[in-house]
């Protein structure tokens, strides 16, 4: 394959494929905290896929930076990059258990690229002043680096992890507000409406993180936290019935983790107070019902729609 082909190849990769990547790994994720037969193989099967699409969006970086840069300034493309440095956090928790070295050095890494991101986000969307860019998606920036604290168990950075709990609720405690006043206020043009299902993320990974990170707990935190995450939840649930009517869109992804990361946090809080369970499993096999979903949208596209136009 020459050069050009290698661009064109790698410039094709849509960046909203980080998002479905990593909620297929984080559907896995949730599946094992039921404890049931070979749920960790299918947490290990969500690992690989995420890291394939990682390693393609690698590629693209490499290979077509300029499309890259592009992307990191867009205020709908540049807010999943994220999706990338999140999915390695992930994936961390698998190879740390083959090498510990390895597995906590790729999850230090990830943080620290995904607080450059941030950063770099920030820096391009500032400059531009424009209220009607702010979409859900940005609490994938902003709030996505508490992954770190979900995953940070195993990893030895006790002190770290809580600090990345403490950063993720104060930008969500920051951009909650005017999100929502964005939300009423200004109507978003397809394909931007289909990220409004990350709004159901922030509370229920912060709640996440929080019982991840932390031995002990503040009880109004977390029912803040928990009152914040149903809510969210149960206002996506009823937007799912109008979005997927919608032709499809690279931000399908936005199905995936957001409903995935609910489920885990109240399978985590029904380890703690049973009365949860059935919450938990309810959104257990929503979530996992709309990753196939989005996944159908994904290969029919990319694999059939694209090649019968040509």
């Amino acid at each position: 394959m020459d050069s050009p082909k290698i661009k064109n190849f790698f410039s094709q990769v849509p960046t909203g494929a980080l998002a479905l990547g990593l909620g297929i790994a984080g559907i896995g994720t949730a599946w094992t905290l039921t404890n049931l037969p070979i749920t960790e193989q299918i947490k290990e099967l969500g690992a690989v896929i995420d890291t394939i699409i990682i390693l393609l969006f690698v590629g693209k970086i490499i290979f077509t930076f300029a499309h890259f840069i592009d992307d990191l300034k867009h205020n709908l493309r540049g807010s999943v990059i994220t999706g990338m440095t999140m999915g390695m956090m992930v994936v961390s928790t698998e190879i740390v258990k083959i090498n510990q070295v390895l597995g906590s050095s790729i999850w230090l890494i990830a943080t620290i690229l995904h607080l450059i991101i941030m950063a770099a986000f920030s820096y391009h969307q500032f400059q531009q002043r424009d209220f009607s860019n702010l979409l859900p998606s940005w609490f994938v920036t902003y709030v996505g680096i508490v992954v770190g604290a979900l995953t940070s168990g195993p990893m030895g950075y006790p002190t770290y992890a809580k600090f990345l709990f403490y950063l993720g609720l104060f930008n969500y405690l920051v951009l909650l507000p005017p999100m929502i006043y964005r939300l009423i206020k200004i109507h978003y043009p397809h394909p931007g409406h289909l990220v409004f299902p990350v709004m159901a993320a922030p509370a229920n990974l912060l709640l996440a993180g929080y019982l991840s990170a932390f031995k002990t707990y503040n009880n109004i935190l977390l029912w803040i936290l928990i009152v914040l995450g149903l809510t969210t939840t149960l206002i996506v649930y009823v937007s799912l019935f109008k979005l997927v009517k919608y032709p499809f869109a690279p931000t399908y992804a936005a199905f995936t983790f957001p409903l995935g990361i609910g489920a885990t946090a109240f399978l985590k809080y029904a380890s703690i107070n049973p009365s949860f369970y059935i919450v938990a499993w309810t959104q257990l096999v929503i979530a996992t019902f709309f990753v196939f979903f989005a996944i159908y949208g994904y290969l029919k596209h990319y694999l059939y729609d694209i090649h019968h136009k040509k």
